[in-house]
């Protein structure tokens, strides 16, 4: 997707800039997921709580994601579609 959005000349920067976004993401999921957890027993009846209010929560998090995504898909989708007209137009007068 970055390889469609991006200018050519913009490329190589952005894909570094993504995985370093996605390892920083990682390392702060772990973080989150280790402090969010209030008891350190192993027993499922007495963590089960925990868990199903960080799923929850993290359900609530995609949906409202998904419905931020879902209300910018079209300009995303027009933005796309100008910047493959324009590569395309390039192609044309080389």
């Amino acid at each position: 997707m970055i390889g469609k959005i991006a200018p050519a000349h913009l490329q190589g920067i952005l894909m570094g800039t993504w995985m370093m976004v996605s390892g920083v993401a990682a390392s702060i999921s772990h973080y989150f997921s280790n402090a969010k957890m209030k008891t350190t027993a192993t027993d499922p009846l007495l963590t089960n709580a925990d868990y199903l209010q960080v799923f929850q929560q993290l359900g609530a998090w995609a949906l409202g994601g998904a419905l931020f995504l879902y209300l910018l898909s079209k300009k995303i989708g027009s933005f796309i579609d100008s910047t493959n007209e324009v590569e395309n137009d390039q192609f044309h007068l080389v």
